[in-house]
C-alpha cells in the first residue's frame, strides 16, 4: 500500500488550541458558558479518534513485519518531547518558587521537587509506571499536569504492537485479527466499565477503536462500516459518562447542564466528521510543509501550556492579559520544542520507519 499525506496538521493545532482555551479561560478568571464548556475534553477525544486513524495506517503502511521499528518510532515521538516539556516546567517551577510566587490556581503545592515525585515524573507516560516504585498518588505533582492522556496514549501504541504480533505468523489474516481485536477490546470496555473495573485507561478504548473502524472503511473494507457504527456508539455513551465525571448510565438523567453536554457532543461530532474527510484529501509543495508545521506544533502545545499557564497564573495579571499570554506563550514555546527537538527528531524517525514523509 501506498502512503497518503493526510491533511490533519490544521486540524491537530486547532485541537491542541482547543485545550488550551478551555484551560486558560478558566485560569484567567473568566466565567460563563465558554469557562464551563471545557472544549478541551472534545479536543481530547478527538486525538484519540485521530489517534486510532493514523496508527492503524502507519501499521498498515510501514511497519506490517516490524514491530520493534513501530514501537521504536512511537517512542521516539512521544518520550523526548515530554521530557524536555518537563525540565522547562521544572525550571519554571523551580523560579517561581524562588521568588515566592509559585501558585496553583491558589494553591502552594509542597515537597514537589522531592526526589520520588521528580522520578514519578520522569516516567509518569510510561504504562505499569507504579510497578518501579516511584508513584506515590497522594504525593505526585505533575510538572506537565496533563501527561494523563499522553500516558493512554502509549497504552494504545503497546495494543497495537501486541497486535501486530500474531499477524506475523497469519499473514493473510490481518484484517481478520484487526477486526476480532477491535471487537475483544469493545467488550473488554464493557466488562471494565459496567461489570467490573479492570483498567482506567479502558474506558478510553471506544475512541481509539472508532479511529481504527474509520481507517478501515476509509481504505474499502466494507464491512468496516458495522465496526463504526458500534465504536460511535460505544463512544457516545463513553463520552456522555466522561462529562457526567464517570457516573453510571443511570446518573445520566440527573444531568443539570444539557447545552453544555450537547455542545460537546455536537463538537465531537464535528471533529470525527472533520477526520473522515480530511483523511481523503491529499497534498504537495508549500501546502503540504504549512500543514506539517502546524500539525508539529500540536504535541509540544499540549505538553508545554501548563507550563504557561502556571507562569501567567502566578504573576496574577487581569483576564484578558493573562489569556492572551497563555495562549500566545503556549505556541511561542511549542515553537521553540518543535524547532529544536521534534524537527530533527523526524529525521531520525523517518530512518526506523523506512521512509521520508
Amino acid at each position: 500500500m501506498t502512503s497518503v499525506y493526510r491533511r490533519f496538521g490544521v486540524l491537530r493545532l486547532i485541537l491542541a488550541m482547543m485545550v488550551v482555551v478551555s484551560h486558560g479561560v478558566p485560569a484567567s478568571g473568566f466565567e460563563g458558558f465558554l469557562a464551563r464548556l471545557g472544549i478541551g475534553s472534545v479536543a481530547v477525544m478527538g486525538f484519540f479518534v485521530l489517534s486510532g486513524f493514523i496508527i492503524t495506517e502507519a501499521i498498515d503502511v510501514y511497519y506490517r513485519e516490524r514491530p520493534a521499528a513501530f514501537i521504536a518510532n512511537r517512542m521516539l515521538r512521544i518520550l523526548p518531547p515530554y521530557w524536555l516539556a518537563l525540565i522547562l516546567s521544572l525550571m519554571v517551577h523551580a523560579l517561581l518558587q524562588w521568588g515566592g510566587i509559585l501558585s496553583i490556581h491558589g494553591e502552594n503545592p509542597r515537597d514537589i521537587f522531592s526526589a520520588q515525585n521528580i522520578a514519578a515524573n520522569t516516567f509518569a507516560v510510561i504504562p505499569l509506571q507504579g510497578l518501579l516504585g516511584v508513584f506515590d498518588p497522594a504525593k505526585f505533582y505533575g510538572f506537565v499536569r496533563y501527561y494523563w492522556a499522553v500516558l493512554i496514549e502509549v497504552d494504545f501504541y503497546i495494543v497495537a504492537f501486541a497486535i501486530m504480533l500474531p499477524g506475523l505468523v497469519f499473514k493473510r489474516k490481518r484484517a481478520d485479527i484487526a477486526a476480532a481485536c477491535v471487537a475483544a477490546l469493545l467488550l473488554c470496555h464493557v466488562v471494565n466499565d459496567y461489570v467490573r473495573p479492570i483498567r482506567h485507561e479502558l474506558s478510553y478504548i471506544p475512541y481509539f477503536a472508532l479511529g481504527v473502524s474509520l481507517y478501515a472503511w476509509r481504505s474499502g473494507y466494507r464491512l468496516a462500516l458495522i465496526g463504526v457504527i458500534a465504536s460511535a456508539a460505544a463512544t457516545l455513551v463513553a463520552f456522555l459518562r466522561y462529562l457526567n465525571q464517570m457516573k453510571p448510565l443511570s446518573a445520566l438523567a440527573s444531568i443539570d447542564d444539557w447545552p453544555v453536554v450537547a455542545t460537546n457532543i455536537v463538537l465531537l461530532t464535528i471533529v470525527c466528521v472533520a477526520i473522515f474527510r480530511l483523511s481523503n484529501t491529499d497534498t504537495t509543495g508549500p501546502a503540504r510543509r504549512i500543514d506539517r508545521w502546524f500539525g508539529d506544533l500540536s504535541y509540544p502545545i499540549y505538553l508545554n501550556h501548563y507550563t504557561v499557564l502556571t507562569l501567567v497564573f502566578s504573576l496574577a495579571l487581569p483576564p484578558w492579559p493573562s489569556f492572551l499570554l497563555i495562549a500566545a506563550g503556549s505556541v511561542l514555546v511549542a515553537w521553540g520544542a518543535a524547532t529544536t527537538l521534534e524537527r530533527p527528531l523526524r529525521r531520525l524517525r523517518d530512518v526506523v520507519r523506512g521512509q521520508t514523509l
